[in-house]
């Protein structure tokens, strides 16, 4: 589902989005700063969360976005542990409990039962059941690939992220994942190239620089 004409004008928008337009605008604001990732952007990309939540309730992706912020500040150290993932698990089922079948809930489910309540299994089930909603989608994809890494399955590991960057080749995580996990495979030509792409689409990244 996407928004049909301009942003800023009048569209139609289908369930998973918004027929705010101002929601969306902050939504794609949060989504620009979340992937920043420093501790200000985060900070930002709550705040357009927050906002686009405001203006618009029902509107299922900006609160499965919040959770996301959450999750990536308590990585990253920025809020306990305990406190960013408890508050991302309340706010993913917010989400999921507007709309049941959204693949990027399931996913974001996913991750917490992984990272943070250890459940492998009850991971596993939910990138599954993402990918069974939405094989197209990037994120979902990505964060599949992370887990089935973290489960020994590199094969598919390296398949899914291969098709997220067919996807979307401008995707920069995406070619930074593909050389990472290459690396862990033994296909140290392959994570070069993948991470040289990387590179040329974001010359600052550490995580391309290292791997």
């Amino acid at each position: 589902a996407g928004l049909k004409g301009t942003v800023l004008g009048k569209q139609q928008v289908g369930p998973k989005l918004t027929e705010n337009a101002d929601a969306y605008n902050a939504y794609l604001r949060a989504q620009y700063y979340l992937k920043r990732a420093t501790k200000e952007d985060l900070e930002k990309a709550l705040s357009y969360y927050q906002q686009a939540i405001t203006l618009d309730p029902g509107y299922a992706l900006a609160w499965v976005g919040l959770a996301d912020a959450d999750c990536w500040r308590a990585n990253q150290g920025y809020v306990p542990m305990t406190e960013g993932y408890e508050r991302a698990l309340q706010v993913t089922e917010r989400a999921l409990a507007l709309e049941p079948n959204l693949a990027q809930a399931h996913t974001l489910r996913g991750e917490i039962k992984w990272a943070y309540q250890l459940d492998w299994h009850g991971a596993d089930a939910e990138m599954q059941r993402a990918l069974s909603l939405e094989a197209g989608n990037v994120e979902v994809l990505r964060q599949a690939a992370r887990l089935a890494a973290a489960l020994g399955r590199l094969d598919e590991t390296l398949e899914l992220d291969r098709r997220a960057v067919e996807l979307d080749p401008l995707s920069v995580w995406s070619w930074v994942d593909l050389g990472f996990y290459s690396r862990y495979a033994g296909r140290l030509e392959q994570a070069e190239a993948a991470c040289k792409r990387g590179l040329e689409l974001s010359e600052d990244l550490p995580q391309a620089h290292w791997t």
